[in-house]
């Protein structure tokens, strides 16, 4: 890595953390350009937001869902997960992703938490629109204090209510974005992210802020 930095004429990061990576370790010149998503796709689920319920999620009834796609690796955090399911017994919280760390394991004991394993990326806006928050449950780590998470883009593609554990990467969305630095905090912003629902001409403002 090191000498591919030193070797290269430009060298382009997504994060900041990165940036002062790529600059300690020599690069000659680096370019901070970070993640996106594909804006289209994911606002589908804006535009039909119970659009393939039935196919999306089988227990749809049971109210909110609290819900997660991605990878479910050693980077996930299953005590923010726990945290929340212990606060909202009532909701359903959805996890869809391939998960390598043992996660389901480790919260069997959570009635709550469903674990749907990996969906096309074609489907993710029908998986989306069902939730009522999106969360990034991730450790702080060397590793995701580099990361500019590309699923923080791809939740406010569809207007939703994001909660994410407090990286570095999160700052740049301000108020669009609930940040929390403790699990019983991850759980505190969540109940902040579901009362939006309480007040329609909030959630609307909030809505349209994101997007």
């Amino acid at each position: 890595e090191h000498q591919l930095l030193a070797l290269a004429d430009l060298t382009i990061v997504t994060s900041d953390y990165l940036v002062n990576f790529a600059q300690q370790a020599g690069a000659k010149q680096v370019s901070l350009i970070r993640n996106a998503a594909q804006f289209e796709h994911f606002y589908q689920a804006a535009r039909q937001p119970q659009a393939r319920a039935s196919e999306a999620i089988s227990n749809a009834s049971a109210k909110p869902i609290i819900g997660y796609y991605g990878a479910i690796a050693d980077w996930f955090d299953p005590a923010l997960i726990e945290a929340v399911s212990k606060r909202f017994p009532q909701a359903q919280i959805v996890l869809i992703g391939d998960d390598t760390a043992g996660v389901a394991k480790k919260l069997s004991h959570c009635s709550n938490v469903r674990f749907l394993g990996e969906k096309p990326y074609a489907e993710l806006p029908s998986w989306l629109a069902q939730f009522d928050v999106c969360l990034i449950p991730f450790k702080v780590n060397e590793l995701t204090l580099a990361t500019n998470p590309v699923k923080a883009y791809e939740y406010l593609s569809a207007g939703k209510p994001v909660v994410s554990i407090d990286l570095p990467e999160m700052a740049q969305f301000g108020a669009c974005v609930y940040t929390a630095q403790t699990a019983d905090q991850f759980a505190d912003q969540v109940a902040l992210a579901l009362a939006e629902t309480d007040n329609p001409r909030q959630a609307q403002e909030h809505f349209e802020r994101r997007l």
